[in-house]
């Protein structure tokens, strides 16, 4: 008798019913490996999906280098002066050990919520 899915669907079902599990509870790691079985033997392979991730990447790199040259002409334009930068890096600075004592449950008053 040949395998076919309805063949296959009634094996995993009988499976579970007879250990005393819901058929319907089939845990969804079952569910794709039997849908890659299926392709696999009726010849279906998923080599053309590499285009449209090939395209996305490509778009992807683009779109980024736009915005990286952008950023980079805007910040050609502005400038610093040397002490709004090291009040700039010391907000930060504390903001991130803030940030880094929070995530370590360090104190109660870094806790917010």
């Amino acid at each position: 008798m040949p395998v076919t899915p309805h063949v296959q669907a009634q094996h995993h079902q009988d499976h579970f019913e007879n250990r005393g599990e819901d058929p319907e509870d089939i845990p969804r790691f079952h569910l794709a490996c039997f849908r890659a079985e299926q392709d696999l033997r009726a010849g279906h392979s998923r080599a053309g999906a590499a285009g449209p991730i090939v395209m996305f990447l490509l778009a992807k790199l683009i779109a980024y280098t736009l915005l990286g040259a952008l950023l980079g002409a805007l910040g050609s334009f502005l400038a610093l002066t040397p002490l709004m930068q090291a009040a700039l890096q010391f907000t930060v600075g504390v903001f991130m050990i803030g940030n880094a004592l929070r995530l370590r449950n360090v104190h109660p008053v870094f806790q917010f919520s």
